[in-house]
């Protein structure tokens, strides 16, 4: 019950951030290609593939050029994202990549999976984000480091809109927006 005055975006006063909440966070929306993959993913489970639809409408939503996958199990999240039907480089951590090869602006969104070092990689992100970057936080088990982590982003001035999503934090870069921090029941 202490979630409902969450739902859909109610309370957000923003009209652009009311906008993504309601039409790429809350929307129920799904495309016929999302609800195919969602049937032939046998043992995913079920918040997996919800993330994986959210995932896919950010990526959508923002236009999304490239899209870094760090530390996390982006296969599934891959596939998402490929539905767009977009030329996106999706870059797993497990590859070798260099912050230099994400151009100045590009759309870049990062997802990556809370755990004790991602407090540096935060770092190397920011240092890297323009107005178009997203970042996206999942907690692993260790719930302490994500709330942690995400304390400090929301104190962080490089920081734009921020969303808790319960499963999941969005942190966007945009500074010509208000700093809001925005708790969405996903």
């Amino acid at each position: 019950m202490s979630r409902i005055r969450h739902v859909h975006g109610f309370g957000i006063h923003s009209p652009s951030a009311y906008r993504f909440a309601r039409e790429v966070i809350t929307s129920r929306r799904r495309t016929k290609e999302c609800k195919e993959l969602g049937r032939s993913l046998k043992g995913v489970p079920h918040m997996v593939s919800r993330l994986g639809e959210l995932y896919f409408r950010i990526s959508l939503h923002v236009k999304c050029d490239i899209w870094l996958d760090w530390r996390g199990s982006g296969d599934v999240y891959k596939l998402y994202v490929e539905l767009t039907g977009r030329q996106i480089r999706f870059v797993s951590s497990d590859e070798c990549f260099e912050w230099s090869q994400f151009g100045k602006n590009e759309h870049l969104v990062v997802r990556a999976t809370v755990d004790d070092h991602t407090e540096t990689f935060y770092e190397e992100v920011i240092n890297h984000a323009n107005e178009h970057s997203i970042l996206i936080l999942e907690p692993s088990s260790n719930r302490k480091a994500f709330c942690d982590l995400w304390k400090k982003i929301l104190d962080d001035d490089r920081t734009g809109v921020t969303f808790d999503l319960y499963y999941c934090g969005i942190v966007f870069f945009d500074k010509y927006r208000p700093k809001q921090n925005h708790i969405v029941n996903f």
